[in-house]
């Protein structure tokens, strides 16, 4: 029986800090074998994490960019966010 909690997590493999790669699919395909509807500790032992999210924050899409931070942690993948200020576009004119 699937407890609740466990339907709506998502996984991913983590990459780097930058990049994960999340699992897409109601499968995943070891050895040759395909597992649909992988239990935690097959997608575990294939490698995927569950994915943790912090609420994204608001900003300003017009003077900000909002980017996304990913750390490995014992439990799982962490994703967090880092609000930047847009740099300003340099004009440039020719004579």
């Amino acid at each position: 029986m699937v407890k609740n909690s466990e339907v709506n997590v998502k996984y991913c493999k983590f990459i780097n800090d930058k990049k994960i790669e999340p699992l897409t699919k109601r499968y995943i395909i070891i050895d040759k074998t395909v597992y649909a509807n992988p239990t935690p500790s097959r997608l575990k032992n294939a490698g995927y994490q569950p994915l943790f999210s912090e609420q994204t924050p608001e900003y300003d899409e017009n003077t900000e960019t909002l980017e996304r931070i990913y750390t490995q942690t014992e439990n799982g993948v962490i994703e967090s966010f880092i609000i930047r200020k847009k740099e300003e576009e340099n004009e440039i004119h020719t004579v």
